[in-house]
Protein backbone atom coordinates (compact mmCIF):
# COMPACT_ATOMS: atom_id res chain seq x y z
CA UNK A 1 0.00 0.00 0.00
CA UNK A 2 1.40 3.17 -1.37
CA UNK A 3 2.14 5.84 1.42
CA UNK A 4 1.48 9.84 1.15
CA UNK A 5 4.78 12.62 0.97
CA UNK A 6 4.96 15.86 2.76
CA UNK A 7 7.24 16.79 -0.48
CA UNK A 8 7.33 20.18 -2.47
CA UNK A 9 4.60 20.89 -5.50
CA UNK A 10 5.45 22.55 -8.03
CA UNK A 11 5.99 26.31 -7.48
CA UNK A 12 2.52 27.29 -9.21
CA UNK A 13 -0.22 27.99 -7.07
CA UNK A 14 -2.61 25.27 -7.11
CA UNK A 15 -5.97 27.18 -5.65
CA UNK A 16 -4.93 29.57 -8.02
CA UNK A 17 -4.61 27.17 -10.99
CA UNK A 18 -8.01 25.76 -10.10
CA UNK A 19 -9.83 29.08 -10.05
CA UNK A 20 -8.89 29.63 -13.81
CA UNK A 21 -10.62 26.61 -15.07
CA UNK A 22 -12.84 27.40 -17.78
CA UNK A 23 -17.16 26.56 -18.06
CA UNK A 24 -16.37 24.14 -19.92
CA UNK A 25 -14.08 22.09 -17.96
CA UNK A 26 -14.88 22.45 -14.63
CA UNK A 27 -16.93 21.89 -11.46
CA UNK A 28 -20.25 19.52 -11.65
CA UNK A 29 -20.97 20.26 -8.47
CA UNK A 30 -20.67 23.12 -5.52
CA UNK A 31 -21.89 21.95 -2.27
CA UNK A 32 -22.54 24.48 0.64
CA UNK A 33 -22.95 23.34 3.94
CA UNK A 34 -23.17 24.69 7.36
CA UNK A 35 -20.34 22.12 9.01
CA UNK A 36 -16.55 22.77 9.09
CA UNK A 37 -14.70 19.44 8.24
CA UNK A 38 -12.40 18.76 10.38
CA UNK A 39 -12.45 15.35 9.14
CA UNK A 40 -14.10 13.45 6.27
CA UNK A 41 -14.01 11.42 3.39
CA UNK A 42 -15.57 12.09 0.00
CA UNK A 43 -15.94 9.85 -2.56
CA UNK A 44 -17.92 9.34 -5.88
CA UNK A 45 -17.69 7.19 -9.54
CA UNK A 46 -16.27 9.02 -12.04
CA UNK A 47 -16.27 8.44 -15.71
CA UNK A 48 -13.85 10.94 -17.60
CA UNK A 49 -11.86 11.85 -20.85
CA UNK A 50 -10.55 15.64 -20.18
CA UNK A 51 -11.08 16.32 -16.39
CA UNK A 52 -11.80 19.40 -15.03
CA UNK A 53 -12.86 20.55 -11.46
CA UNK A 54 -15.24 17.91 -10.36
CA UNK A 55 -16.60 18.55 -6.54
CA UNK A 56 -16.57 21.85 -3.77
CA UNK A 57 -17.77 22.11 -1.00
CA UNK A 58 -18.03 25.31 1.01
CA UNK A 59 -18.72 26.19 4.58
CA UNK A 60 -21.06 28.75 4.52
CA UNK A 61 -20.24 30.29 7.92
CA UNK A 62 -16.25 30.45 7.11
CA UNK A 63 -13.65 30.14 4.40
CA UNK A 64 -13.36 26.34 5.46
CA UNK A 65 -13.97 23.62 2.61
CA UNK A 66 -11.93 21.10 0.03
CA UNK A 67 -12.10 21.24 -3.67
CA UNK A 68 -11.16 18.10 -6.33
CA UNK A 69 -9.91 18.27 -9.38
CA UNK A 70 -8.43 15.69 -11.95
CA UNK A 71 -5.90 17.76 -14.93
CA UNK A 72 -6.15 17.11 -18.16
CA UNK A 73 -3.25 13.59 -17.49
CA UNK A 74 -6.06 12.36 -15.18
CA UNK A 75 -4.46 12.72 -12.09
CA UNK A 76 -6.20 13.84 -9.07
CA UNK A 77 -5.60 17.66 -7.37
CA UNK A 78 -7.33 18.34 -4.19
CA UNK A 79 -7.35 21.58 -2.36
CA UNK A 80 -8.44 21.51 1.97
CA UNK A 81 -8.95 24.82 3.71
CA UNK A 82 -9.02 24.50 7.32
CA UNK A 83 -9.41 27.45 9.44
CA UNK A 84 -5.84 28.63 9.32
CA UNK A 85 -3.90 26.22 6.99
CA UNK A 86 -4.50 25.09 3.37
CA UNK A 87 -3.36 21.63 2.18
CA UNK A 88 -2.56 20.72 -1.26
CA UNK A 89 -2.29 17.66 -2.43
CA UNK A 90 -1.33 16.18 -5.89
CA UNK A 91 -1.29 12.71 -6.99
CA UNK A 92 1.76 10.84 -8.53
CA UNK A 93 -0.29 8.79 -10.74
CA UNK A 94 -4.05 8.68 -12.28
CA UNK A 95 -5.41 7.66 -14.70
CA UNK A 96 -9.12 8.73 -14.33
CA UNK A 97 -9.37 10.13 -17.60
CA UNK A 98 -9.83 6.70 -19.74
CA UNK A 99 -13.29 6.96 -20.19
CA UNK A 100 -14.07 4.11 -17.95
CA UNK A 101 -16.16 4.07 -14.66
CA UNK A 102 -13.42 4.41 -11.70
CA UNK A 103 -14.19 4.85 -7.52
CA UNK A 104 -12.18 8.12 -6.56
CA UNK A 105 -12.20 8.19 -2.84
CA UNK A 106 -10.21 11.01 -0.92
CA UNK A 107 -10.24 11.18 3.14
CA UNK A 108 -8.89 13.88 5.26
CA UNK A 109 -8.00 14.07 8.58
CA UNK A 110 -5.09 15.88 11.07
CA UNK A 111 -3.76 18.21 7.86
CA UNK A 112 -3.64 14.81 5.95
CA UNK A 113 -4.83 13.89 2.86
CA UNK A 114 -5.02 10.19 1.44
CA UNK A 115 -6.08 9.51 -2.20
CA UNK A 116 -7.50 6.25 -3.64
CA UNK A 117 -8.52 5.10 -7.18
CA UNK A 118 -10.82 1.69 -7.02
CA UNK A 119 -10.09 1.27 -3.81
CA UNK A 120 -6.44 1.24 -4.20
CA UNK A 121 -4.11 4.17 -2.24
CA UNK A 122 -2.12 5.84 -4.68
CA UNK A 123 1.09 8.16 -4.19
CA UNK A 124 0.28 11.84 -3.22
CA UNK A 125 3.00 14.81 -2.90
CA UNK A 126 1.20 17.21 -0.16
CA UNK A 127 2.52 20.82 1.14
CA UNK A 128 0.85 22.47 4.01
CA UNK A 129 0.83 26.05 4.04
CA UNK A 130 -0.79 29.05 5.57
CA UNK A 131 -3.56 30.67 4.92
CA UNK A 132 -3.54 33.30 2.97
CA UNK A 133 -6.09 35.66 1.36
CA UNK A 134 -5.25 34.15 -2.23
CA UNK A 135 -5.52 31.03 -1.18
CA UNK A 136 -8.96 30.65 0.23
CA UNK A 137 -11.28 28.72 -2.25
CA UNK A 138 -14.03 30.56 -3.34
CA UNK A 139 -17.41 28.94 -3.85
CA UNK A 140 -18.38 28.76 -7.88
CA UNK A 141 -22.21 28.80 -9.45
CA UNK A 142 -23.34 25.63 -11.00
CA UNK A 143 -25.33 27.16 -12.89
CA UNK A 144 -21.85 28.85 -14.70
CA UNK A 145 -19.99 25.23 -14.52
CA UNK A 146 -20.46 21.98 -16.02
CA UNK A 147 -18.37 18.98 -16.42
CA UNK A 148 -17.82 16.62 -19.45
CA UNK A 149 -17.11 13.74 -17.75
CA UNK A 150 -20.16 11.50 -15.85
CA UNK A 151 -19.63 11.31 -11.76
CA UNK A 152 -22.61 9.17 -9.60
CA UNK A 153 -23.07 8.29 -6.02
CA UNK A 154 -21.47 10.94 -4.47
CA UNK A 155 -21.13 10.73 -0.69
CA UNK A 156 -19.49 13.12 1.54
CA UNK A 157 -19.60 11.73 5.40
CA UNK A 158 -18.22 13.57 8.39
CA UNK A 159 -15.61 9.71 9.02
CA UNK A 160 -12.38 9.13 8.20
CA UNK A 161 -13.05 5.87 6.20
CA UNK A 162 -10.09 3.24 6.45
CA UNK A 163 -8.30 1.60 3.82
CA UNK A 164 -10.55 -1.75 4.68
CA UNK A 165 -12.91 0.26 4.48
CA UNK A 166 -12.62 2.43 0.97
CA UNK A 167 -11.58 -0.90 -0.45
CA UNK A 168 -14.87 -2.54 0.75
CA UNK A 169 -17.30 0.41 -0.38
CA UNK A 170 -15.26 -0.22 -4.15
CA UNK A 171 -16.13 -3.70 -4.01
CA UNK A 172 -19.40 -3.62 -2.56
CA UNK A 173 -21.20 0.05 -3.29
CA UNK A 174 -24.80 -1.28 -2.64
CA UNK A 175 -24.27 -3.21 0.74
CA UNK A 176 -22.92 0.31 2.75
CA UNK A 177 -25.88 1.70 4.98
CA UNK A 178 -23.63 3.24 7.11
CA UNK A 179 -22.21 5.89 4.45
CA UNK A 180 -25.85 6.42 2.70
CA UNK A 181 -27.31 7.60 6.21
CA UNK A 182 -25.13 9.46 7.29
CA UNK A 183 -24.13 11.24 3.54
CA UNK A 184 -24.35 14.67 3.61
CA UNK A 185 -24.75 15.67 -0.04
CA UNK A 186 -28.85 15.62 -0.02
CA UNK A 187 -30.63 14.44 -2.83
CA UNK A 188 -31.61 17.95 -3.90
CA UNK A 189 -28.23 18.63 -4.79
CA UNK A 190 -27.98 15.19 -6.82
CA UNK A 191 -30.74 15.45 -9.06
CA UNK A 192 -30.13 19.21 -10.11
CA UNK A 193 -27.48 18.43 -12.00
CA UNK A 194 -26.98 16.61 -15.95
CA UNK A 195 -24.33 13.87 -16.21
CA UNK A 196 -25.46 12.76 -12.05
CA UNK A 197 -27.03 9.60 -12.19
CA UNK A 198 -28.03 7.55 -9.14
CA UNK A 199 -28.36 4.11 -11.27
CA UNK A 200 -26.30 4.50 -14.61
CA UNK A 201 -25.99 2.06 -17.29
CA UNK A 202 -27.79 -0.30 -14.85
CA UNK A 203 -28.81 -2.06 -18.27
CA UNK A 204 -25.17 -2.77 -19.25
CA UNK A 205 -24.52 -6.34 -19.82
CA UNK A 206 -21.41 -7.77 -18.47
CA UNK A 207 -20.08 -11.49 -18.86
CA UNK A 208 -17.37 -13.77 -18.21
CA UNK A 209 -16.51 -16.57 -20.36
CA UNK A 210 -14.30 -19.20 -18.73
CA UNK A 211 -12.80 -22.24 -20.68
CA UNK A 212 -12.05 -24.22 -17.98
CA UNK A 213 -9.25 -27.47 -18.93
CA UNK A 214 -10.13 -30.15 -16.34
CA UNK A 215 -6.97 -32.49 -16.70
CA UNK A 216 -7.48 -34.39 -13.68
CA UNK A 217 -9.81 -37.65 -12.56
CA UNK A 218 -11.34 -35.63 -10.49
CA UNK A 219 -15.29 -34.88 -11.39
CA UNK A 220 -15.91 -31.55 -9.14
CA UNK A 221 -19.59 -30.69 -8.12
CA UNK A 222 -20.61 -27.20 -7.06
CA UNK A 223 -21.19 -26.92 -3.32
CA UNK A 224 -24.10 -24.85 -3.23
CA UNK A 225 -26.65 -24.96 -6.56
CA UNK A 226 -28.46 -21.59 -5.28
CA UNK A 227 -25.37 -19.42 -4.59
CA UNK A 228 -24.93 -16.11 -6.56
CA UNK A 229 -28.02 -14.46 -8.23
CA UNK A 230 -26.90 -14.44 -11.87
CA UNK A 231 -28.63 -14.51 -15.46
CA UNK A 232 -26.02 -17.72 -16.26
CA UNK A 233 -23.65 -19.05 -14.35
CA UNK A 234 -20.97 -21.91 -13.81
CA UNK A 235 -22.20 -25.54 -14.31
CA UNK A 236 -23.55 -27.70 -11.27
CA UNK A 237 -20.47 -30.70 -12.09
CA UNK A 238 -17.08 -29.77 -13.74
CA UNK A 239 -16.72 -33.30 -15.59
CA UNK A 240 -13.50 -34.88 -15.21
CA UNK A 241 -10.46 -35.37 -17.93
CA UNK A 242 -13.10 -32.68 -19.57
CA UNK A 243 -12.97 -29.35 -21.76
CA UNK A 244 -15.72 -26.99 -21.36
CA UNK A 245 -16.89 -23.20 -21.86
CA UNK A 246 -19.15 -21.34 -19.21
CA UNK A 247 -20.57 -18.22 -19.50
CA UNK A 248 -21.20 -16.20 -16.24
CA UNK A 249 -23.61 -13.27 -16.69
CA UNK A 250 -24.45 -10.69 -14.34
CA UNK A 251 -27.87 -9.20 -13.73
CA UNK A 252 -29.04 -5.71 -13.84
CA UNK A 253 -28.38 -4.92 -10.46
CA UNK A 254 -24.87 -5.40 -10.52
CA UNK A 255 -23.27 -2.07 -11.29
CA UNK A 256 -20.23 -1.13 -12.09
CA UNK A 257 -19.36 -4.44 -11.77
CA UNK A 258 -19.76 -7.94 -10.44
CA UNK A 259 -18.36 -10.68 -8.20
CA UNK A 260 -18.97 -14.18 -8.14
CA UNK A 261 -18.00 -16.96 -5.58
CA UNK A 262 -18.21 -20.93 -6.26
CA UNK A 263 -17.27 -23.69 -4.53
CA UNK A 264 -16.63 -27.20 -5.76
CA UNK A 265 -15.77 -30.38 -4.15
CA UNK A 266 -14.52 -33.53 -4.96
CA UNK A 267 -17.60 -36.08 -4.30
CA UNK A 268 -15.27 -38.87 -3.11
CA UNK A 269 -13.61 -36.88 -1.30
CA UNK A 270 -14.37 -33.55 -0.14
CA UNK A 271 -11.15 -32.44 1.53
CA UNK A 272 -10.65 -31.79 -2.92
CA UNK A 273 -11.74 -28.86 -3.42
CA UNK A 274 -11.39 -25.95 -5.85
CA UNK A 275 -12.75 -22.21 -5.36
CA UNK A 276 -13.56 -19.51 -7.99
CA UNK A 277 -13.59 -15.92 -6.82
CA UNK A 278 -14.10 -13.44 -9.74
CA UNK A 279 -14.44 -9.63 -10.64
CA UNK A 280 -15.87 -8.23 -13.66
CA UNK A 281 -15.90 -5.01 -13.70
CA UNK A 282 -16.45 -1.91 -16.46
CA UNK A 283 -12.73 -0.99 -15.87
CA UNK A 284 -10.60 -3.70 -18.51
CA UNK A 285 -7.25 -3.76 -16.46
CA UNK A 286 -9.69 -4.47 -12.81
CA UNK A 287 -11.07 -7.46 -13.54
CA UNK A 288 -9.49 -10.70 -12.06
CA UNK A 289 -10.21 -14.36 -12.24
CA UNK A 290 -8.33 -16.08 -9.19
CA UNK A 291 -8.34 -19.60 -7.96
CA UNK A 292 -8.56 -20.86 -4.40
CA UNK A 293 -6.88 -24.71 -4.61
CA UNK A 294 -6.29 -27.39 -2.20
CA UNK A 295 -2.76 -28.87 -2.28
CA UNK A 296 -3.38 -31.88 -4.79
CA UNK A 297 -4.12 -29.12 -7.61
CA UNK A 298 -2.74 -26.40 -9.23
CA UNK A 299 -3.74 -24.25 -12.11
CA UNK A 300 -3.17 -22.26 -15.10
CA UNK A 301 -5.14 -18.65 -16.26
CA UNK A 302 -4.80 -17.08 -18.93
CA UNK A 303 -7.11 -13.83 -19.98
CA UNK A 304 -7.40 -13.69 -23.29
CA UNK A 305 -9.34 -10.66 -23.68
CA UNK A 306 -11.13 -8.21 -20.89
CA UNK A 307 -13.29 -5.28 -22.52
CA UNK A 308 -16.07 -3.62 -20.74
CA UNK A 309 -18.22 -6.19 -21.41
CA UNK A 310 -16.74 -9.29 -21.39
CA UNK A 311 -14.08 -11.20 -19.97
CA UNK A 312 -12.59 -14.34 -21.35
CA UNK A 313 -10.17 -16.29 -19.33
CA UNK A 314 -9.21 -19.93 -19.70
CA UNK A 315 -8.11 -22.06 -16.97
CA UNK A 316 -6.26 -25.52 -17.24
CA UNK A 317 -6.30 -27.58 -13.29
CA UNK A 318 -4.42 -30.11 -12.80
CA UNK A 319 -2.71 -32.79 -10.22
CA UNK A 320 -0.04 -31.60 -7.75
CA UNK A 321 1.80 -34.59 -8.83
CA UNK A 322 4.94 -33.72 -6.30
CA UNK A 323 2.28 -33.64 -3.38
CA UNK A 324 0.28 -36.49 -4.48
CA UNK A 325 3.55 -38.63 -4.42
CA UNK A 326 4.99 -37.31 -1.28
CA UNK A 327 1.14 -38.43 0.16
CA UNK A 328 1.42 -41.53 -1.27
CA UNK A 329 4.63 -41.86 0.32
CA UNK A 330 3.87 -40.57 3.72
CA UNK A 331 1.28 -43.14 3.71
CA UNK A 332 3.02 -46.09 2.56
CA UNK A 333 5.94 -44.78 5.62
CA UNK A 334 2.92 -45.16 7.91
CA UNK A 335 1.63 -48.78 6.73
CA UNK A 336 5.18 -50.06 6.87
Amino acid sequence: MKTSKNICLSSNNLVQDLAQETSENTAKVVLLGTKTLDIFTWQAWIKNQHGGLVFQYCCEFNHTGFIVKINALGNIESVVNSRLLSIEMASMSGGLNDDYWHLLSISYQYHKLKCYIDGDEIEVQQQIIPLTDNRVLKAMSNNALSFEGEMTNISLIEHYLTDYQILNYYLQPDSQSSITENNIYTAQDKHSLKNIHSNPLNSTRQDVMLVIFNDTKYKFIKNNLTTNNFKKQLSNIIPANDRCAYIIESNNQNWPHFIYHANYFYEEDPDIALNFDILKSLTPNRSRVHLQLTNELTFDCFISQSTSSRLIAEIRISENTDFTLAKHALRFIKDY
